[in-house]
């Protein structure tokens, strides 16, 4: 996936709306890609299966991005 189609992902997110981004756009995006209330995660593909490396949401409010882990499940590999 490339930064235009994250964008275009967000921007058809509705608000509380998670969107499930790579990591390599993450760099490449700026606030104003991401419309206000939508919530993004942040995924690794490994052998063809999407990872989630921790339980995080990012969300847009205002001129900010703010992150919230839940540490409520365990992990179940080391």
């Amino acid at each position: 996936m490339g930064v235009e189609d994250a964008c275009r992902w967000l921007g058809g997110a509705e608000t509380e709306e998670l969107v499930e981004l790579p990591a390599s756009v993450l760099s490449d995006l700026a606030i104003d890609d991401v419309p206000e209330g939508v919530g993004f995660q942040v995924e690794t593909l490994k052998d063809g299966v999407i990872h989630l490396d921790w339980n995080e949401t990012f969300r847009r409010e205002d001129a900010r991005v703010f992150g919230e882990a839940d540490h409520t499940s365990t992990r179940k590999f080391w």
